[in-house]
């Protein structure tokens, strides 16, 4: 199969599934609080990736032998990145509808190249930045500007989608050295899931 094809089917299977989710993120936040629910979420992604790992890339590891310290750096990186964009997504649920969610962590998408071009100086197509223009002023008409609650929820939207942008450029740096997908997914999981652990404990009453 074709690298570019195969690529690109899988950017667009995980956008179907990722937004998806975000319909059963809003329907959980009826039942426990952001913190709890992305506790069992990080818990579940890691219990299902542990196979995976176990049977397909752990071998191919050791016989390697290239998980080092600078490895073991970048996935506590990744985790705490995913963990805080996760938590700050997940409470924006509280203050906005799932559909503002949705479309303020898209922006990611116009992120990644706004951090890649000030701080990595790397050139960016000029179309990219009336795109991001246009999306600056959508999102605005999305938002109920009268409403300071929404306001919040949209605010905290753009900030997870900050941590997703961050979270792309690293896992983008990190499988230059390290490129085992699954075992990088699997160790997010778990460093995320410690992460949240905390303020689930302190705020929120899991049991």
């Amino acid at each position: 199969m074709n690298t570019y094809f195969f690529s690109l089917t899988c950017a667009i299977l995980t956008s179907i599934l990722w937004g998806s989710a975000f319909v059963a993120q809003d329907m959980g936040m009826d039942f426990i609080g952001p913190h709890t629910f992305n506790v069992g979420r990080f818990l579940v992604g890691f219990l299902t990736l542990l196979p995976f790992f176990l049977f397909l890339e752990l071998k191919k590891i050791k016989k390697k032998n290239i998980f080092n310290k600078k490895a073991f750096f970048y996935l506590i990186v990744l985790g705490f990145i995913l963990g805080v964009g996760q938590a700050l997504q997940q409470i924006s649920l509280i203050y906005t509808d799932v559909a503002n969610t949705g479309v303020f962590t898209v922006m990611y998408v116009l992120i990644v190249p706004f951090i890649s071009y000030f701080i990595f100086k790397k050139k960016i197509h000029w179309s990219v930045w009336p795109a991001a223009l246009f999306c600056v002023i959508g999102g605005l008409l999305l938002s109920e500007l009268k409403n300071i609650s929404v306001r919040y929820g949209d605010a905290l939207g753009v900030l997870s989608a900050f941590c997703w942008a961050l979270h792309i450029i690293y896992i983008r740096k990190t499988v230059q050295f390290f490129n085992y997908p699954i075992t990088i997914a699997m160790a997010q999981c778990l460093i995320a899931f410690l992460l949240t652990i905390l303020p689930m404990v302190i705020y929120e009453d899991p049991l």
